[in-house]
């Protein structure tokens, strides 16, 4: 499986048209895109995501699956 660090998720989630939206509670943050609407869920970590938590965000997103993510 793919490892994806907070940095590089935040990169995808730019190039997507997501942009930061407001602090959650601890060390989470809101993702929004204007166009979509859609916010996501993001927890700001030093280390990688694990897997389960990568699929719930590229689900949230609308890939199909982690390897759409990983392409993109």
């Amino acid at each position: 499986m793919p490892s994806f660090s907070y940095r590089t998720v935040v990169e995808k989630l730019r190039k997507l048209g997501f942009s930061f939206f407001r602090n959650a509670k601890g060390s989470h943050e809101f993702w929004k895109n204007e166009t979509t609407g859609k916010i996501v869920l993001l927890a700001k970590h030093t280390k990688n995501f694990p897997t389960g938590t990568m699929k719930k965000i590229t689900k949230d997103l609308g890939f199909a699956d982690l390897k759409d993510f990983e392409k993109f």
